[in-house]
């Protein structure tokens, strides 16, 4: 079987580079993994590296400060496997003078104020609200602050040793605070612990706080935490809002939820000055946006809980100001993109600039967080038009892009929600080609791929669907890069990212493996009609089944507690990993046993005589 040995070469070839690749687009997720203790060193000694930095008892105690407990411990007990005692004690000194501790009243308790509420309003999945219910709230909705006076106790010397020797405690956040909260957040809330011991009511009265969150883990005061009550869900969201934050941080802090009688000193600041650090310290790389179609019910509904999980920024209300300007929400039409945008970017610029660059912070030439990373548009469209505010068309796409350039980052990556928006206006509508075909040169999002292009963002990109259907669990996806030039075709996200030709190399060994196994020979004289009838089978029964699992794993699966189809243009390393494990492990062993039968039957494969034979 010569030919059989070559593409098993070639495959093996194409898996050590996938698992290879693999390991280093996904290193993070080894810390995951808490008795993977040297696996999660290297892990962190890896992250210091790409940083630009040397592992030392400070970067090491940096890299550890920003992570959950559980992981971070099992870290420190491989480095006493390899360092030894004294070693550790300096690392988790190092730890504990990273901790700080946030204000009332500052800008995340703010923040935190405002995703609360809003999530306590959203409504259940599957419920829509009328545009002119949101319109409604839209006006009304204005920065929540606490209605708060007198003083706020000073913070013990002794505090963070208090913290720090509550750590392996508590409990898993519950499942069905799981259940209710992740997809509102879209964040993963899996190693959230929840303390409500003794201890921790100590330490949530000496600063007169109802809970307090340190990086994943939740403290709250006696008789506070009530997640079945609409005021204790509001005061654990008010919580997770403060993991969601911490989580972009490189250094914990503690953020507490002051009862009345707490004076916010940190509204006495600057806000522009305020705004300004929290850009530096959460967005270096560049902002979020989001616009929708106010008059669209599922826009309406799609974007909030986007908006919040992507920690979208947009003003509250008019002008575009650092004090009018809130994260976790997303512009409606009624804000002009042509204009907005520009003007969102000098209110950036000057609160940035404001705050200066911190020099640990070093952000790509082209990047930074005066800039617009992530623009995504939620509307009705076709192949040539989005349905947000007076429209954007193919001919209009270009003059638009000339206009919000300044504000982009170079490596800006455009989401359009919106039908169709992927697929040329003369191709014909075809899902299994939508979701596994390049195309799409002439649709719209290839239109502003190449506007792009014009203005210099030299690695932006462009998502968008190349069908009909809901705007967000649209699965039938196309990218359309940059760098590949003008007037080129999109990708298929399914093919480019998910399923594709490795899995089609390794399905057709397998098979054979398969055979072999089952005690079956594979007579020379047909090996090669063999092959040529399971390379048949692959070009496009394969594909049928990839397609089947892609759209089956859609439908069943989640994504940081969200559907994979909304996901995939934020987060498509994260997603694809999802699909691929399901079809390895849940799909493909299912219907490899009924292939292997078939060819068998097909081929009329006979047994090997027994060794007693």
């Amino acid at each position: 079987m010569k030919d059989s040995v070559a593409i098993g070469k070639e495959a093996d070839m194409k898996k050590d580079f996938s698992q290879s690749h693999s390991n280093d687009r996904s290193i993070h997720r080894v810390r995951n993994v808490p008795d993977l203790q040297l696996g999660s060193l290297r892990s962190v000694i890896d992250s210091i590296r790409r940083d630009g930095s040397s592992p030392s008892v400070e970067s090491i105690a940096t890299e550890l400060s920003g992570m959950p407990a559980v992981q971070r411990a099992s870290v420190l007990l491989a480095l006493q496997q390899t360092h030894g005692n004294q070693y550790v004690q300096r690392v988790v000194t190092g730890i504990q003078a990273k901790l700080t501790v946030g204000k009332p009243g500052d800008i995340y308790e703010q923040e935190a104020d405002r995703v609360a509420d809003a999530v306590m309003r959203m409504p259940e999945p599957g419920v829509q609200r009328q545009p002119e219910e949101e319109e409604e709230e839209e006006e009304e909705e204005i920065l929540k602050t606490k209605d708060v006076s007198g003083p706020t106790p000073e913070v013990a010397s002794d505090f963070e040793s208090r913290i720090h020797a509550l750590w392996g405690g508590g409990q898993p956040l519950p499942e069905a605070v799981h259940t209710h909260f992740e997809p509102r957040f879209g964040h993963d809330f899996n190693n959230v612990i929840v303390h409500t011991d003794a201890e921790t009511d100590k330490l949530a009265r000496a600063l007169n706080a109802r809970a307090l969150t340190v990086g994943q883990d939740i403290f709250f005061r006696q008789g506070t935490y009530n997640p079945g009550s609409s005021g204790g869900q509001e005061l654990v969201a008010h919580e997770l809002t403060h993991v969601v934050q911490q989580s972009a941080r490189a250094e914990p802090m503690v953020q507490r939820d002051t009862p009345p009688g707490t004076a916010p000193e940190e509204q006495k600041k600057d806000p522009e000055l305020e705004f300004g650090r929290k850009l530096w310290q959460e967005f270096p790389a560049g902002v979020t946006v989001a616009f929708y179609d106010r008059h669209e019910p599922v826009a309406v509904s799609r974007v909030k809980g986007w908006a919040i999980r992507e920690r979208a920024i947009a003003a509250k209300r008019k002008p575009i100001s650092a004090k009018n300007l809130v994260f976790g929400k997303a512009f409606p039409d009624s804000y002009d993109i042509k204009t907005t945008l520009p003007a969102l970017g000098k209110v950036l610029t000057a609160a940035s600039t404001k705050a200066g660059k911190p020099k640990a912070i070093q952000p790509l030439p082209g990047t930074g967080p005066s800039r617009i990373r992530v623009l995504a548009i939620f509307s009705h469209g076709s192949t040539g038009w989005l349905g947000i505010g007076s429209g954007i068309t193919s001919n209009t796409a270009k003059s638009i892009i000339k206009s919000i350039a300044p504000a982009l980052t170079t490596d800006v990556n455009v989401v359009l929600y919106a039908c169709s928006a992927a697929r040329s206006p003369s191709a014909k509508e075809s899902w299994y080609k939508g979701t596994f075909k390049p195309g799409g040169a002439k649709s719209l999002a290839g239109v502003i791929r190449d506007a792009l292009v014009e203005e210099g963002m030299k690695h932006a990109e462009v998502w968008g669907h190349t069908t009909g259907g809901h705007m967000t669990k649209n699965f039938a996806l196309r990218i359309f890069y940059a760098t590949h030039g003008k007037k080129q075709p999109g990708e298929a996200y399914a093919g480019e990212f998910v399923l594709g030709t490795v899995e089609e190399v390794i399905a057709l060994l397998e098979l054979e493996e398969e055979i072999t196994k089952k005690g079956y020979t594979i007579p020379p004289e047909i090996t090669d009609a063999f092959q040529r009838e399971v390379y048949r089978w692959l070009s496009g029964g394969l594909y049928s089944l990839f397609y089947k699992c892609y759209a089956e794993a859609d439908k069943k699966l989640k994504y940081r507690g969200v559907n994979l189809a909304e996901m995939a243009p934020v987060d498509p390393l994260g997603v694809a990993e999802v699909i691929e494990k399901y079809w390895k492990n849940t799909f493909w062993p299912k219907k490899k046993p009924i292939l292997v039968n078939q060819l068998i039957r097909k081929f009329k494969l006979q047994k090997l005589p027994s060794s007693g034979e």
